[in-house]
């Protein structure tokens, strides 16, 4: 979930943008974005501060600049899954018929 959806319940296309994005940084990293001491303390870092480049240091930089750019707090700012390379996620070593599955994913949203 974004984090304008947690203050205003919009959703839009590039709330999946910002899903993508944490499960990929999830995926790499094999460490959650944001951690807090409390619920409160976990959800204001969820929705105030960007998340850490020191847990993506193994990570390849076109990958990289693609978490963030996904995960970026504002919505206006955020990239969307239609603007993303193909080719970024051939460098990540997907299964060979990810090119139909992103162009699949791309018109869902035309």
């Amino acid at each position: 979930m974004p984090p304008e959806s947690l203050c205003d319940f919009t959703y839009s296309s590039k709330s999946d943008s910002f899903a993508l994005g944490v499960a990929l940084f999830h995926m790499i990293s094999k460490h959650y974005p944001w951690k807090g001491k409390s619920k409160r303390e976990l959800i204001y870092n969820y929705s105030h501060k960007k998340i850490s480049k020191k847990k993506l240091t193994n990570c390849p930089p076109r990958v990289k600049h693609l978490i963030f750019s996904l995960c970026e707090l504002e919505c206006d700012k955020r990239m969307s899954i239609l603007d993303c390379d193909i080719k970024v996620f051939m460098h990540m070593g997907p299964p060979r018929n990810i090119k139909h599955q992103l162009t699949a994913l791309k018109h869902c949203y035309s």
